[in-house]
């Protein structure tokens, strides 16, 4: 009798899990584009796939870089009743999985408690980047701010270093005649 009971509980386990699997929600593409998948739904369970925020993966470009991660930005259609509106979002990623979202009223991490659609598009963004093919564009706009930033750092360095020589002519002359 009790291994009857634990066979029952668990086929019931196996098929629970197998219809909650073919119940999760298909990804659903602009026109079929599969580089601009929707991360919102504003249509309904009915949604004729031409309603609701989708995301242009092409769009997705490095900002900035910080110590531990990177600064991207990446563009939102917001679709409903055949009109579009195009908006921008800011993103930083840090290396350990961190992730914030740009607001108005400041820096949002995109964590358990965040939006779906925040987390979502943090995902995506991440597997696109993380892509076999796409790798050499983000790498390119890496080094690319790297290399500005290095430059920068260079001209701030003669500018002081060209104060630095002033001051210290001064203090050489008060040292010498005082």
């Amino acid at each position: 009798m009790k291994r009857r009971k634990v066979r029952t509980a668990v086929l019931g386990l196996m098929a629970l899990l197998m219809w909650s699997g073919s119940m999760a929600a298909e990804e659903i593409y602009l026109h079929g584009d599969t580089n601009i998948p929707m991360i919102l739904n504003t249509g309904g369970i009915d949604n004729d796939g031409n309603t609701g925020v989708f995301m242009d993966l092409t769009s997705i470009s490095v900002e900035d870089l910080f110590k531990n991660g990177l600064a991207v930005k990446v563009n939102f259609f917001k679709l409903e009743k055949g009109v579009s509106t195009i908006s921008t979002a800011h993103f930083r990623m840090t290396e350990d999985g961190g992730a914030w979202i740009a607001m108005e009223d400041g820096w949002h991490a995109v964590n358990e408690g965040a939006a779906r659609v925040e987390s979502e598009a943090v995902r995506l963004i991440r597997e696109e980047m993380g892509k076999e093919e796409c790798r050499d564009k983000y790498m390119g706009q890496i080094t690319a701010l790297w290399e500005r930033k290095i430059k920068a750092a260079e001209r701030r360095g003669r500018k002081n270093m060209k104060s630095c020589k002033g001051k210290r002519k001064k203090r050489i002359r008060k040292i010498i005649n005082p």
